[in-house]
């Protein structure tokens, strides 16, 4: 948290609601690294090693609660950031945990994760004309993502990875690039593109 204008997060933010050990450990990953560039790179890290098919392990479901629930709390504390940097790179964290989740959770909880991808691709929208080297290729990436989750428009989102991994490239954020290629590949071998997903 931070203690801009005197406004922090307080332990209750974080306190989880469930008796899961998983859950704790990694809303205090996320805590201590809040103000670390590594959001992504540890959203990248979920995003890849989730079910990519099934919930149909207990171990599954967990997980999938488990990163639901982070998602929508960094949707919450990304508010409180200390710069609008790490604000939005946190959002942008927990629309890669939403967006992976996504086709395992109820339908109530897809209208929530919709909304939310929503709110952040029009915000990241309105901010990209004043910083379009630090957020025209996250804007590309939300949209990448919400096409991921439609059967009928997920073939577009491997444009909008390839958009957002050009800007990044062009802008410097080789990390972003790497993300947006490894989510391209992840997306096209989800849907037996076997050989996009080896390209990516």
């Amino acid at each position: 948290g931070n203690n801009n204008n005197n406004v922090r997060i307080e332990e209750e933010d974080w306190k989880v609601d469930y008796n899961d050990e998983e859950m704790k450990r990694l809303c205090k990953v996320v805590k201590l690294f809040h103000p670390v560039w590594c959001l992504k790179e540890m959203a990248l890290l979920f995003f890849l090693t989730l079910p990519p098919t099934s919930n149909n392990s207990i171990e599954d479901q967990n997980k999938i609660e488990t990163w639901y629930k982070l998602g929508i709390k960094s949707i919450k504390v990304s508010d409180y950031a200390k710069t609008v940097y790490i604000e939005h790179d946190t959002k942008t964290f927990a629309i890669f945990l939403l967006s992976a989740v996504y086709p395992f959770v109820s339908h109530d909880r897809q209208l929530i994760i919709q909304g939310h991808i929503s709110a952040v691709k029009h915000l990241f929208n309105l901010i990209r004309p004043t910083a379009i080297e630090n957020f025209e290729h996250k804007y590309y990436l939300v949209c990448a993502l919400e096409s991921s989750l439609n059967f009928k428009t997920w073939r577009q989102s491997l444009e909008y990875f390839d958009s957002a991994s050009e800007s990044a490239r062009r802008f410097g954020f080789l990390n972003f690039e790497s993300i947006s290629l490894e989510l391209a590949g992840y997306v096209s071998s989800r849907h037996n593109l076997t050989k996009i997903s080896l390209m990516y």
